[in-house]
């Protein structure tokens, strides 16, 4: 298991948009793994204060041992069908991204490693 915890602060006075951050973690082999990234604390600035969290890609071995790869939408405001979960067999790469603004925020990231995961999307 891979257990982190990060944060970001922006203030709505700084001269950027927001406080952004990727993250990429690269398994020695191809394992299965469940990814989840999710909120542990938010603190407002403003009224226009959020934070959008995700994960982007993906890559895997497939049952026959061929490199595949998903693409996810990046959070966002207008990005309902981002990926905060995402589970695959023969994991061995996965990359979130994190965007900030007018506000103080942390987050948690944990990989779980297991015998077999399911790769059910619900979708």
């Amino acid at each position: 298991m891979i257990c982190e915890w990060h944060w970001g602060s922006h203030t709505p006075s700084s001269d950027q948009w927001s406080y952004s951050k990727s993250h990429t973690w690269n398994l020695p082999k191809g394992i299965p793994t469940i990814a989840q990234i999710s909120l542990a604390h938010y603190s407002e600035n403003d009224d226009r204060a959020r934070v959008d969290l995700g994960f982007t890609s993906v890559n895997y071995f497939d049952a026959n041992g061929v490199p595949r790869f998903n693409t996810f939408t990046l959070p966002g405001q207008d990005a309902p069908d981002s990926r905060q979960q995402v589970a695959r067999n023969g994991m061995f790469r996965i990359d979130a991204y994190v965007e900030i603004a007018n506000c103080d925020a942390s987050y948690l990231i944990n990989l779980f490693f297991w015998h077999s995961v399911s790769t059910y999307e619900g979708y």
